[in-house]
């Protein structure tokens, strides 16, 4: 009897703390299943770090159609030369030059011009003078007269010219023109007492082409580079608007000049300039820099 009160006890006691274990672990694990809550958050204010606008470039490439200066040059250049030396020992002679209509190419350091020209002479040699009776002198033998190109078709020539052209650092085009051939197609044959005309011929005309290499070079001066780049600074020196962003400030800081280049009667170049753009909420105040 008392066997199996001890037996019911104990099996009762044992009901009781199982269940009260149970308890325990299910608490235990809601506790290890609980979310973890994160820090406070720091009351330190830190500043944003302010960005730098990175450089960038841009290539503007400029066409420029030298047709106009051709043109423009063909006008001014004189068609007609004349000159004339008196002497009255030794050489006297006067000439006429005419010229053809200009012909005009690039090539691959600038440009090249040619043309023909008809000429005409009227010379006298006089052996020996003397000014024993006027200022101006006698010739005291008879004078040789000649003449070449008159009452007959003028004599021809044919010449060219190379101008070199390079950007100046004010973003002028510097020229310089160079006479590169004279050639007399026909040249006079006239012999007075062992004198040859022909280089007396030839220094003349060399003298009388310079005002054409004058002129050549006057007219490619008047070509404008210098504004394309001074418009082209301006307006990159505008806000441009970006709708819902606020506007786009490309500051450009430094511009450049590619070598220039040839081809059928055009010159082409590449305008490089440095650009620190940033996008802004507000129009940059700025002021604008004219000067390119």
């Amino acid at each position: 009897m008392i066997t199996k009160f001890s037996f019911i006890l104990k099996n009762k006691f044992s009901k009781v703390h199982f269940r009260e274990y149970s308890f325990f672990l299910f608490g235990l694990l809601l506790v290890s299943c609980k979310s973890i809550e994160p820090l406070a958050p720091s009351e330190k204010i830190i500043d944003p770090p302010i960005s730098v606008a990175k450089a960038s470039y841009l290539s503007i490439p400029i066409e420029i159609n030298l047709e106009s200066y051709f043109k423009s040059a063909e006008t001014s250049i004189p068609k007609s030369f004349s000159g004339n030396q008196k002497a009255c020992e030794g050489l006297s002679y006067s000439y006429q030059l005419k010229r053809e209509p200009i012909s005009f190419k690039t090539n691959s350091f600038g440009l090249d011009f040619s043309t023909n020209l008809a000429y005409s002479l009227d010379l006298s040699y006089c052996p020996s003078c003397t000014s024993l009776f006027n200022q101006e002198g006698n010739c005291i033998v008879p004078r040789f007269f000649g003449t070449c190109g008159i009452k007959e078709p003028m004599r021809s020539a044919a010449i060219s010219f190379a101008t070199k052209l390079e950007m100046a650092s004010n973003y002028t085009l510097k020229s310089a023109t160079q006479l590169t051939k004279l050639d007399l197609i026909d040249p006079c044959e006239i012999t007075l007492v062992n004198y040859d005309i022909t280089s007396t011929l030839d220094k003349e005309i060399r003298k009388e082409m310079k005002s054409i290499q004058a002129e050549i070079d006057k007219e490619i001066s008047k070509i404008d580079i210098k504004s394309t780049c001074s418009n082209a600074w301006k307006q990159l020196q505008e806000n441009i608007s970006i709708e819902s962003y606020g506007f786009l400030t490309l500051s450009p800081a430094k511009i450049g000049l590619s070598p220039l280049k040839f081809h059928q009667n055009k010159v082409y170049l590449d305008l490089g300039i440095e650009l620190f753009p940033t996008i802004q909420t507000e129009k940059s105040k700025k002021k604008t820099n004219s000067s390119a």
